[in-house]
């Protein structure tokens, strides 16, 4: 189901998803980002076709992290266009970038090329570090302002680095959210295309619990959240602890963080 490098190919791919909804899979994204924040019906339409990627995104989630029940923490499109906002994206692991602690099942995010098949020669592509979300050593014993700022070095001495040589549409990678991982430069593609799209669903254990200081500034000194993606949280995180002052970290349970998947109990999720 996965291979030891951490890509699968899923059963149901956003492609067949589009299909069976009879329409392309960029107005499903469109959906997606937009998640109904100001118009009933598109919310409406929009946690349907998130129903129909989580019913089994979410389920292959649970099964990988080994937990009973998962919530949709996101989607995102990530892009890459030769030439334009073209950077490297750096190593980093998901989950520093999320006010939540998820227990020790953690996080799952599906990488899914958008509307073409992907060539790792040339596409950029998740390069991920062998084993680095295992590795319990380097948070103990290493100071993490010194591993944040020599991640790549220490990344390049203590995992192997692999990646995919290619995806097709309907192919997914997987990553755990406490992976070190990073993405290369778009390459230019002659009499193509040059642009590099994927889509990404993450999902998170459904016990996790919000953390209250997320500039870490008490009980966690020296290990805030980084804020680059506040827009991705700044909504739910507020209305579940508008006042950051909720010191019993409680479970988080907000509409934007839906329960997709629980084997403990049948789902009422919109057909």
């Amino acid at each position: 189901f996965v291979s030891d490098e951490g890509w699968l190919r899923p059963t149901v791919s956003l492609a067949y998803v589009a299909a069976q909804l009879g329409d392309d899979p960029r107005r499903l994204v469109s959906f997606l980002l937009r998640r109904g924040r100001d118009d009933p019906a598109v919310a409406s339409e929009a946690l349907r076709l998130v129903a129909a990627v989580a019913a089994e995104l979410g389920r292959a989630a649970a099964i990988l992290l080994q937990a009973p029940a998962v919530r949709l923490y996101q989607t995102n499109v990530v892009a890459k266009e030769p030439g334009r906002l073209n950077q490297a994206t750096g190593i980093h692991r998901d989950l520093h970038q999320v006010p939540l602690d998820p227990g020790p099942a953690g996080s799952l995010t599906f990488w899914c090329p958008l509307d073409r098949d992907l060539d790792g020669a040339r596409d950029s592509l998740l390069h991920f570090y062998q084993g680095s979300h295992r590795d319990l050593a380097l948070a103990v014993w290493h100071d993490p302002r010194q591993v944040e700022s020599r991640a790549a070095e220490i990344a390049a001495t203590r995992y192997l680095a692999v990646h995919a040589d290619g995806l097709r549409l309907g192919d997914c990678t997987a990553h755990h959210g406490w992976l070190l991982h990073r993405a290369p430069p778009q390459k230019p593609r002659p009499l193509a295309d040059d642009a590099r799209r994927a889509l990404t669903f993450s999902f998170v254990d459904a016990d996790a619990r919000l953390l209250h200081d997320i500039h870490g500034n008490t009980t966690r000194n020296y290990r805030p959240v980084n804020m680059e993606d506040e827009l991705a949280f700044a909504d739910w995180y507020h209305d579940s602890d508008p006042d950051n002052s909720d010191r019993l970290m409680r479970k988080v349970d907000h509409p934007l963080l839906p329960l997709v998947y629980d084997e403990r109990r049948p789902l009422n999720l919109p057909s």
